[in-house]
């Protein structure tokens, strides 16, 4: 099974039936509690084994998501029968870049070496929202290995304003005699 295409597949068959019921918000949060399910590796066994009946996972199933709506617990069960398990990430990404498009969101990935406080936050957020004429939703992640300054991801492109970048970049620049 092709992995990649599969969770693209799902995931437009389930944003479709979001969009009929409006759901697509709370099925996304919904979708994620099954993403941090799925990835107990015990829960995972049982889901996989092939000496496991049906039965049985169906009843974990039902358990473990007792408080999900039908169409998740059903989406799961299919997940399971069709082996294709291993593919609840790629579905859930899916699902948020078709969620992104639909709410006319633009998803943007930042990185620092240390913390943004709240206020920082929102000033990046409004500078890149008049950037790109859209919602922002930010997401913020800390690598200390960049020393300092700021790598941004708006879709493919990236913007590496780093300072490990900027040394690596002048480390290369004195090897190869440009200097």
């Amino acid at each position: 099974m092709a992995v990649g295409k599969s969770g693209a597949r799902y995931a437009q068959a389930l944003f479709e039936l979001a969009n009929q019921d409006s759901q697509h918000e709370k099925w996304l949060s919904e979708l994620k509690e099954v993403g941090e399910v799925f990835s107990n590796p015990d829960f995972q066994i049982l889901l996989t084994h092939a000496e496991v009946p049906m039965e049985q996972k169906q009843a974990a199933v039902s358990e473990a998501f007792n408080d999900n709506h039908q169409m998740i617990k059903n989406l799961v069960l299919l997940l399971i029968k069709n082996s294709g398990t291993d593919c609840i990430n790629d579905l859930i990404v899916n699902y948020e870049q078709l969620l992104d498009v639909y709410f006319e969101r633009q998803r943007i990935e930042v990185t620092t070496a240390v913390a943004l406080d709240e206020t920082q936050v929102n000033s990046m957020t409004e500078v890149v929202k008049q950037i790109v004429d859209k919602d922002v939703v930010l997401d913020t992640y800390v690598d200390e290995s960049i020393i300092g300054g700021i790598v941004i991801k708006i879709g493919d492109q990236l913007l590496d304003g780093s300072v490990k970048t900027q040394l690596n970049d002048m480390r290369k620049a004195i090897k190869s005699g440009v200097i």
